[in-house]
């Protein structure tokens, strides 16, 4: 008996085993310049939609996750504010808040959150919205969900930083949603109020860490005045309209 973990499951791609591997502490690799490339700061955000859900935030830097923190009953007010003020707060010396990349739900309220973004980068991502690799997934959220765990079982996301309270809330919120595959054979992820039935909570805390992870198409200017697009580890993202 080698009491291995099962290395995949029913669930939206996580696993014991792949939730263990995200629990190794790594370093934090800051060997880019800050604000550029997928070693600078960035943050997730999802917004609460009604009176039971939670607002909640994931900040990383390339995979070590460094703070999570989840409310209820914020205003969007308040939430620009909040997601403004950590962005200073963890940026490293020399990096601009204004240039951090804020990843935001923007399905619901979290347009409102957007539109108070006042200079700072904050970006619009809608779960809704057509997939990157629109052959293996029908929506965005389920190519967020599915893209998370496959970083975390490459051993490229590391949740060992967080507190014990918000490992066991994010890595319950992880395990939870099941999916199927579409008439395309296309993974699709339960909807999110399906998994809040199932666990009594929505999953907003497990959402905000693929946010923080989500891929897009950053426009990048090399020394050469070159013009490059470049996804989240760096390679160019391709099927991309603009």
């Amino acid at each position: 008996m080698l009491g291995r973990w099962p290395s995949q499951g029913s669930s939206a791609g996580w696993t014991e085993a792949v939730w263990a591997e995200a629990m190794l502490r790594r370093p934090v690799d800051e060997g880019h310049p800050p604000n550029t490339g997928p070693n600078g700061l960035i943050i997730g955000c999802d917004v609460a939609r009604f009176g039971d859900d939670f607002t909640s935030v994931v900040v990383r830097r390339g995979g070590a996750v460094l703070h999570h923190e989840t409310h209820n009953g914020w205003s969007t007010a308040r939430t620009a504010g909040r997601l403004k003020q950590l962005a200073a707060e963890f940026g490293a010396p020399g990096e601009d808040a204004r240039l951090v990349e804020i990843l935001i739900d923007d399905d619901g309220v979290g347009g409102g959150v957007v539109d108070q973004a006042d200079g700072y980068c904050f970006l619009p991502v809608s779960g809704a919205e057509r997939a990157i690799a629109r052959d293996a997934y029908p929506n965005r959220r389920s190519e967020l969900w599915f893209a998370a765990a496959e970083r975390a079982a490459d051993g490229r996301l590391d949740v060992s930083r967080l507190s014990a309270g918000s490992q066991r809330l994010i890595q319950r919120q992880v395990m939870a949603p099941t999916w199927k595959l579409d008439s395309q054979g296309r993974r699709v992820v339960e909807a999110k109020a399906e998994t809040k039935r199932r666990i009594g909570r929505s999953p907003d805390d497990a959402d905000a860490l693929n946010l923080a992870f989500a891929a897009v198409a950053r426009l990048v200017v090399d020394r050469e005045m070159h013009v490059v697009f470049w996804g989240d580890r760096g390679d160019s993202l391709t099927g991309l309209e603009s």
